[in-house]
């Protein structure tokens, strides 16, 4: 039923009851009085009982029957059930989870995917129990929880799309990584601009294809190309920062560059492998080199690096 609030006069419009008031407004309590002077008119024997249904129209409808009819209509519904987990899958980095109910569980897997499932409660099919908050790097989104006894109708997994998201400015985060994705995707599918630039190590060959800046990130695109018939699993790829000339090996010549985001997500290859990661912009005087190493999965310990 599409209504806010019901009346008794068919042929006069509905006002709305504000759900954030315990009071209905004057032209409500107009409308209900001619409504029921309407109805008690043709049926005396309603009259005794008049005064009462205008009480608890005007009292719970605000309440009990507005505010959760409003609810139902702004946001998307999954049904849960306690024998059946709702996976919840988000196109990037869930930071804050809510759940506005203790009756419902979750557990965060995996940086952008959420599990709930209902554990307790006296509900009854298809009622409302709660709604799940998430918080992305750049939107939100909610979703109210409906409970069914039925397994077959239960959400066992829900796609978070980009359509659902409430954007908003996240002032911690300058480019989110679905924005960091499209721009490796662009840049990997580019012709190399540098050929000047590699190393060789173990009969496999590192180099350095473009380099591109976007807002307040880098943008690395490199290649591996393996000249033997042993497959690479890469373990380890991570950035540093030195000086060209170490005296001595001590913590404070070397940083770790952070790597926030990396293309490539399948660590073997055989013979080609080609990758775009992300690092903060930044400047380095001539006596200090940025390094890229790549690192095999033990027990091979084969390393290839690129100044």
């Amino acid at each position: 039923m599409n209504a806010h609030i019901l009346t008794l006069n068919t042929s006069s419009r509905a006002s709305v009851i504000s759900p954030t008031s315990n009071t209905a407004p004057a032209s409500t309590l107009r409308s209900l009085s001619r409504s029921f002077t309407t109805l008690t008119g043709y049926l005396p024997s309603v009259r005794i009982l008049a005064p009462l249904l205008l009480v608890l129209a005007v009292i719970l409808c605000p309440t009990e029957m507005i505010g959760k009819v409003q609810i139902c209509d702004r946001l998307d519904v999954i049904r849960v059930n306690p024998s059946v987990t709702t996976v919840i899958t988000a196109n990037e980095p869930i930071e804050i989870v809510d759940i506005s109910t203790e009756n419902v569980i979750g557990d965060k897997t995996l940086e952008n995917v959420i599990m709930v499932k209902p554990v307790g409660g006296d509900y009854i099919d298809g009622e409302y129990i709660g709604v799940i908050t998430l918080i992305m790097q750049r939107g939100r989104v909610q979703y109210l929880m409906r409970y069914t006894t039925s397994m077959e109708m239960a959400t066992a997994d829900k796609q978070v799309g980009s359509r659902e998201h409430t954007p908003f400015n996240n002032p911690d985060i300058k480019m989110s990584q679905e924005q960091m994705r499209e721009y490796c995707s662009r840049i990997w599918y580019s012709p190399s601009r540098i050929r000047n630039i590699s190393a060789k190590r173990n009969k496999a060959t590192i180099r350095l294809n473009n380099v591109y800046s976007v807002g307040g990130y880098f943008f690395l695109d490199y290649s591996i190309d393996n000249k033997t018939n042993i497959p690479f699993d890469i373990d380890l790829a991570h950035l540093t920062l030195s000086d060209k000339k170490l005296a001595k090996a001590t913590n404070a010549q070397v940083i770790e560059v952070p790597v926030w985001f990396s293309l490539g997500k399948d660590p073997h290859f055989h013979n080609g492998y080609r990758n775009v990661i992300v690092i903060d912009k930044m400047t380095f005087p001539n006596d200090k080199v940025l390094t890229l190493e790549i690192a095999e999965k033990q027990l091979s310990g084969r390393t290839i690096q690129l100044n």
